[in-house]
């Protein structure tokens, strides 16, 4: 099926296009080959300077970094109790962050129930200000910026700094397949594996420069993207700041909508994507090697779902 702005609609398995939600193209396995051949970078010093005062621990995943925090707790507790907040309250949550927790901890939702952690999770990009009101110690806190790497409260500090430790994944916003990092308060032991930590280092570090044109490119595709699917009923779940900067286009659909027949849908046409499970949302791809022509594209079949649909 060819639309009528000359996209081909057509399901044929390992024949198609392949949009990510993370911002990595089959070339970035070689690219990044030469870079960390050719560079050498001090991503921890980096580090140190975005965040001052703090410890870098670079990490293989987020996931290795929530676990060196959850540590250094155990220190204190037999089985710590976990509370997750999260930006919308929704209760979508990565099962990579509860997984995480459950092999040694205990985790819930609730608002009422007592907690020795509290884990706030800034969802795709943007930031749960709340954390600046809440009046528990820092060493309470944890904060989960794995979408939120460059983005920031509304007093415009960098999201990770109101708590004892932060988790960053720098492949929700380089062009990576692996890399995270613990950024704390406190001095951390970890043994780092030293060739991982280095290939890190020298594409992230190689990167570094390009943080801010590529959230202000972010922002701009985001803006995009509402004025392009607004023409189907379709509005920001967020409210868009400039300080937010997106890691997934998070829209509301028409009520009336099978999110998980338009799942499967896009799925089907190599597009990464997912329904808000909790509420009636829904994300596609943004990142910096998006353009403005693959969000007409994913218009233009939105637009087909929406014809086959009614």
């Amino acid at each position: 099926m060819v639309s009528e702005n000359g996209y081909l609609f057509h399901h044929i398995h390992n024949n198609h296009p392949n949009f990510l939600i993370i911002p990595f193209r089959q070339e970035d396995i070689f690219i990044n080959q030469t870079i960390s051949r050719k560079y050498k970078f001090d991503l921890k010093r980096k580090l140190e300077d975005r965040y001052p005062g703090k410890h870098i621990v670079i990490t293989r995943n987020a996931r290795t970094a929530l676990e060196i925090a959850l540590a250094q707790n155990k220190r204190k507790f037999d089985r710590i109790k976990i509370k997750i907040q999260t930006t919308s309250d929704n209760f979508y949550i990565s099962s990579c962050v509860t997984k995480t927790i459950e092999k040694q901890n205990d985790w819930h939702r609730s608002r009422h129930k007592e907690y020795d952690r509290l884990l706030i999770n800034h969802e795709f990009g943007f930031v749960d200000n709340r954390v600046l009101e809440l009046s528990v110690d820092r060493d309470v806190l944890i904060e989960d910026c794995a979408f939120s790497f460059n983005s920031r409260y509304n007093n415009g500090v960098l999201s990770g700094t109101r708590s004892s430790y932060s988790i960053l994944s720098f492949s929700k916003f380089f062009p990576i397949q692996i890399g995270g990092a613990l950024v704390s308060d406190f001095p951390v032991e970890y043994e780092e594996d030293s060739r991982v930590s280095q290939y890190i280092s020298s594409i992230v570090g190689y990167y570094f420069e390009h943080i801010t044109k590529w959230s202000e490119y972010r922002l701009q595709l985001n803006n995009y993207y509402l004025e392009v699917f607004e023409e189907f009923g379709c509005s920001s779940y967020f409210p868009v700041s400039p300080k937010d900067i997106p890691g997934v286009f998070l829209f509301r659909p028409p009520s009336t909508i099978d999110l998980d027949a338009l799942k499967e849908y896009f799925n089907g046409l190599g597009i990464q994507c997912s329904v808000f499970y909790g509420d009636h949302a829904f994300f596609l791809p943004l990142n910096q090697y998006n353009q403005r022509h693959h969000i007409e594209y994913f218009a233009d079949l939105f637009k087909k779902f929406l014809k086959y649909n009614e």
